[in-house]
């Protein structure tokens, strides 16, 4: 019985019919107003994060380039 589920399932993912659907303009432009915020603040969040990778990562090679120039 399981092994019907399994197979029907597989056939209707992968053998499905046409829709002959689309998307109206209006609901274009509202899932459009939707994602572009949410582009904008996930894009600004990895700048501000790379950012202060970047800048840790240039403080912690600066201690150690200036510890060895003092061994010297």
């Amino acid at each position: 019985m399981r092994k019907r589920y399994i197979a029907v399932s597989i056939y209707l993912v992968f053998f499905a019919p046409s829709a002959f659907a689309y998307i109206d303009p209006n609901t274009g432009g509202y899932l459009f107003q939707l994602l572009a915020p949410l582009a904008a603040i996930a894009l600004s969040v990895w700048m501000f994060f790379t950012n202060h990778v970047k800048a840790m990562w240039r403080s912690f090679l600066n201690i150690l380039t200036r510890k060895k120039a003092r061994r010297k």
